[in-house]
């Protein structure tokens, strides 16, 4: 896409703001309302006025009056540091699973896409008025989702290039509007030139950044600024705040060196999790081949690229996902991530443990988030299953938080990192009972075998 011209920077009286590093603002225990899922730099086809969508997430039914959606410019102009696309939340709330997204005028993603439980918005108004396009041009009127965007005709998308996107809650300050210049200080560049700003953010009294996360979507910006506490880059950027998290994702196709096809189009918290390190998201390119099957746009199944021509390269995405993997079906709902689940066993001879469906990697199994797995356990001759311990995610490894189930077969549901202990013990468990005398003498040679042993058996 095509840059406008730098804008012009609207300057705002303002006091020294924080910028959130790796933290979130809180409500109780819980985190209110994140950045979760951004698709800003679509494929270039006739329907890419129609792709791009933001999401957040955060406590269901959560009202947003006040929170505004802010994109800042990156690139080392006068315009750096300044809001150049928004969206005002004020009178929208979170659906009642906790999610809202926003997508452009007759958006490509079909209802199954969509979780019908989020808050679910599309740009409205006739598609063949251009003003309605993408998000509409809201500072003429034409937006129904909230959206302004800078430029001269305003832009309808999220503009490329290298952006911070920032979640905001203004409080008692002023209302964010286009323009507004976020990086206040000039510099010298140390190659007699200026920087048009010094790289941390300038906020007006009463704001406050929920959320944040900043990326380089194209190769070649490495002079421009990331503000996010989060950061992505095709290649270095050392203009990103300090204390920061940062991930260069060097993806080309000749090898770590090679960054001719980096590129990053789509960013999302990788499933439901809520830090602020590059570990919480997932960065990736997806794919534009209309060969790969399956695939294509009008579908709004865009799945994850590889570099090279016949995309034989490494796959373009910050975790280990296989290519062709949708990512754009999760869309009001929760994003996919993979997780581990451990399975360890007692007495780990006596029996073996079936897992279904069968991983791909039998040494390390993961899954999707959300897929249901039955585990099922099967002793050898002569040995018995005694049973399942379920570990809890938020406690792994400690049996006091663990639940228990002597069925042989037992169901987990995979929404973060589990661990499951299968315990075999000797016999079939249905042997007769014996005489005292024979259980009392029986029970002193197994005292001593499990002294010598650490076994019963």
């Amino acid at each position: 896409m095509k840059r406008p011209t730098p804008m012009k920077r609207r300057l705002l009286c303002l006091t020294a703001g924080v910028l959130v590093t790796g933290t979130l603002s809180l409500a109780g225990a819980q985190a209110e309302v994140l950045i979760n899922e951004l698709y800003v730099d679509p494929p270039s086809d006739d329907v890419t006025g129609k792709m791009e969508y933001v999401e957040l997430r955060g406590t269901p039914n959560m009202p947003l009056t006040g929170h505004y959606l802010v994109f800042l410019e990156g690139e080392n102009t006068p315009s750096m540091g300044a809001i150049q696309n928004l969206f005002d939340l004020t009178g929208r709330s979170l659906g009642g699973n906790g999610f809202l997204s926003i997508r452009m005028n007759s958006s490509i993603y079909p209802s199954e896409n969509l979780d019908p439980n989020g808050a679910n918005l599309i740009q409205g108004g006739s598609y063949g008025d251009s003003n309605y396009r993408g998000f509409g041009r809201g500072l003429s009127g034409y937006s129904t989702v909230g959206h302004q965007g800078e430029g001269d005709p305003e832009r309808r998308d999220i503009e490329n290039g290298i952006l911070t996107a920032l979640l905001i809650d203004r409080g008692a300050g002023p209302v964010p509007q286009i323009g507004d210049d976020l990086d206040t200080e000039e510099i010298p560049d140390g190659l007699g030139g200026i920087r048009y700003g010094d790289g941390e953010l300038n906020l007006p009294s009463g704001w406050t950044v929920v959320d944040s996360i900043g990326v380089e979507l194209e190769l070649g910006e490495s002079d421009g600024t990331v503000y996010g506490a989060v950061n992505f880059g095709c290649e270095n950027l050392p203009h990103r705040p300090a204390g920061s998290s940062f991930m260069d994702v060097n993806w080309g196709i000749g090898g770590v060196n090679d960054t001719t096809e980096d590129e990053i189009e789509y960013l999302a918290r990788w499933g439901n999790s809520t830090g602020g390190t590059v570990d919480d998201w997932v960065a990736a390119n997806l794919t534009n081949d209309p060969d790969r099957p399956g695939y294509t746009y009008t579908t709004g199944n865009l799945m994850l690229s590889a570099s090279g021509d016949s995309h034989e390269g490494p796959v373009q995405c910050s975790k280990d996902l296989p290519y062709g993997t949708v990512m754009t079906n999760t869309i009001g709902g929760r994003n996919l991530a993979l997780y581990d689940l451990t399975v360890t066993k007692v007495n780990e001879t006596y029996g073996t443990v079936e897992l279904n469906p069968e991983p791909n990697d039998p040494n390390q199994p993961r899954y999707l988030i959300g897929t249901e797995v039955t585990l099922t356990a099967t002793p050898i001759e002569g040995k018995s299953f005694r049973e399942w311990t379920l570990f809890d995610p938020n406690h792994p490894g400690d049996a006091n938080y663990a639940a228990s189930d002597t069925n042989a077969s037992t169901n987990i549901s995979i929404d973060s990192d589990r661990q499951v202990q299968a315990a075999f013990k000797c016999g079939s468990g249905l042997e007769p009972l014996l005489p005292l005398v024979v259980v009392l003498g029986t029970l002193c040679g197994l005292a001593a075998f499990r002294a010598r042993t650490g076994r019963w058996c």
